[in-house]
């Protein structure tokens, strides 16, 4: 699973000789890029679907920065994060009232299909699994003379935290001409019909 905050608006910066550095909180469990809008017009729609832009993150410390010049990155962006590879975590549940049980089956469901993750035997209630990013929901089974019982609940796979503590600044040779800055705000995972009603109710946005 992936979180995303729709991070920061550049407005109308017009700066000779500048560096543009924006910085938020991360660290090594987390994979984050930038992502910038494609206008598409659907019928009366205005409408934008997000699209990985080619500056990479730096991790340095805790924090992720991008430094870019302004030609680099123009009206809006967005931070995409996603768990890194490898991480884990432990799913557990209570063992099954029915007879005759010899193991668990987990599977994890993505859109698309369900797979089987892990088999384990009967008296072990607990497995290690890894938070793949299709993944979107993780459900058990138990076995008895070859059946298996009907599923779990569906566990969600957790999402990483939202980027927080988004930061920018201007490194300029000469002084900024114009209005420019930043307008931090939170907007989890925005879909593309809220994201226009948003600028047609606010004209100011980009």
């Amino acid at each position: 699973m992936v979180k995303t905050l729709c991070a920061v608006f550049l407005t109308s910066l017009s700066i000779q000789g500048a560096e543009i550095v924006i910085r938020w909180d991360s660290s090594a469990r987390y994979v984050d890029r930038l992502e910038t809008p494609k206008r598409v017009e659907i019928r009366d729609w205005i409408v934008y679907d997000w699209l990985p832009s080619p500056l990479v993150p730096r991790l340095v410390g805790d924090r992720c920065e991008v430094v870019f010049s302004p030609t680099q990155l123009t009206g809006s962006f967005r931070v995409h994060r996603r768990w890194a590879p490898g991480l884990t975590q432990r799913l557990s549940w209570d063992a099954s009232p029915a007879p005759g049980v010899t193991e668990y089956v987990v599977y994890g469901r993505t859109s698309v299909e369900q797979y089987e993750v892990a088999r384990v035997p009967a008296n072990q209630l607990s497995v290690v699994i890894r938070l793949e990013v299709e993944t979107e929901v993780f459900i058990v089974v138990a076995v008895a003379e070859g059946e298996e019982s009907e599923r779990s609940n569906q566990v969600l796979t957790p999402d990483p935290p939202i980027p927080t503590n988004v930061t920018l600044k201007v490194k300029s040779a000469e002084p900024v001409s114009g209005p420019g800055g930043a307008i931090p705000y939170d907007s989890v995972n925005l879909r593309p019909e809220q994201a226009a009603q948003r600028r047609q109710s606010d004209p100011s946005q980009p």
